[in-house]
């Protein structure tokens, strides 16, 4: 049976509305057989005047019937930390 445990961790800027910048950083885990299973994710936001905020968000991700790719998922559970 065809699966995939991927690891991944992501990093980069967001600039918001009023000129703030702030840093992101976003590591996730899947666990898919055939393109489908659950996800966990924890992505901490940190901003120029020191504070931070980190969400964890945990779902499933689905392929639809006929779909090549990853076509739609499912959070269902999101903290903020």
């Amino acid at each position: 049976m065809p699966g995939r445990i991927d690891i991944n961790c992501d990093m980069g800027e967001s600039f918001g509305a009023y000129g703030e910048v702030a840093t992101i950083k976003h590591v996730s885990t899947t666990d898919l057989i055939k393109g489908s299973g659950p996800f966990m994710q924890y992505v901490t936001i940190n901003f120029e005047d020191g504070s931070t905020i980190t969400i964890k968000s945990q779902g499933t991700i689905g392929i639809a019937a006929g779909a090549s790719d990853r076509s739609h998922y499912s959070v269902d559970k999101s903290d903020v930390l």
